[in-house]
């Protein structure tokens, strides 16, 4: 269940023993919103860079609209507020699907926050 914060929504989640294909359903997302900041870090395990994406469908590829965000950037430290909001509208079942992409490993633990304003 998301967090409430004024007009933004703030969903948070953890993984654990994450590699490069390891997927993280948000589920309750508002039908139709706007991305407003991806903040994730890697707690432990053996890459050196996370660079999340997320997307409307799961395994989100490189097809144009099932992407909606991959970080500019990678780190151990993701802290991004997209420069202007990204707009989306949710799937079956209102979800929407990231990867945290570590870049070695499946020992990978890893924290993350998605922030969405409902787009109604």
């Amino acid at each position: 269940m998301p967090i409430v914060h004024s007009s933004s929504l703030r969903f948070t989640g953890s993984v654990s023993s994450s590699d490069a294909a390891t997927e993280v359903t948000i589920a309750d997302v508002p039908r139709t919103g706007f991305i407003t900041r991806i903040h994730a870090m890697k707690t432990g395990g053996t890459a050196s860079n996370i660079q999340p994406v997320v997307g409307r469908a799961t395994n989100p590829s490189g097809t144009i609209n099932q992407i909606l965000l991959v970080a500019a950037s990678s780190g151990i430290h993701i802290d991004e507020v997209p420069a202007k909001k990204i707009p989306y509208t949710a799937g079956a079942g209102l979800q929407l699907f990231m990867r945290l992409q570590p870049d070695a490993g499946s020992d990978n633990n890893i924290t993350w926050e998605l922030f969405i304003e409902s787009g109604s």
